[in-house]
């Protein structure tokens, strides 16, 4: 490994480690950090975020981390429908424009940094396999899982009806799933409404 490595690097890991296995569970398009998955109901999203060098700093950390975030949009969910990107006829929003959203958290210790949430790569490269390998085992189980949990419309419903966020206090952080705010909220009820009409057919 060089002295310092660059997002080349860690998309070249991805390439090589995470985009094969995803592909094979649907996620079938891709850019380098973000892939996305049709299913009958909504569209999968995976996104690996990198930071800039002013938030890298704040957060203490490399340029070239990378967070693991996913989404879940719903196909009839009409809110800001007309500013998600469609190629080929198909939705392809970025994780942010999702109706449900999960941020994964590392399993591995990192004494450089202590954020759950952000799996820390070295500026020397030295542990970028093994991070990339963790961040790989989370998704392909906590993050199948949940996929598959919240592609289903009646559950997303479920969730929009009658679920708070999932927050972590202690770590300052979410923990699970979010991205619609506090129950009752008016994103919460458009969405239930898209949901009831998408389910009475």
């Amino acid at each position: 490994m060089s002295d310092s490595v660059s997002s080349r690097e860690v998309n070249r890991a991805l390439r090589g480690l995470v985009w094969p296995e995803l592909r094979e569970r649907g996620f079938v398009e891709r850019t380098q950090r973000t892939a996305w998955s049709d299913r009958p109901d909504c569209v999968a999203v995976v996104n690996f975020g990198s930071f800039n060098s002013y938030n890298a700093e704040v957060m203490g950390v490399t340029t070239f981390s990378f967070a693991l975030s996913l989404g879940i949009r719903a196909l009839c969910s009409s809110r800001y429908r007309s500013h998600i990107k469609v190629k080929n006829g198909k939705l392809r929003p970025q994780e942010y424009e999702c109706d449900v959203r999960r941020a994964l958290w590392k399993t591995i210790e990192q004494p450089e940094s202590a954020r759950r949430d952000i799996w820390y790569v070295r500026a020397n490269g030295s542990n970028l396999e093994a991070v990339v390998e963790d961040a790989r085992s989370v998704l392909l189980t906590t993050g199948i899982a949940w996929f598959d949990e919240f592609s289903d419309p009646k559950r997303l419903l479920q969730f929009a009806e009658s679920e708070p966020e999932e927050w972590d206090a202690s770590a300052g952080l979410f923990a699970g799933t979010w991205g619609l705010g506090r129950v009752g909220a008016p994103i919460r009820l458009d969405l239930i409404e898209d949901l009831r009409q998408a389910l009475r057919g």
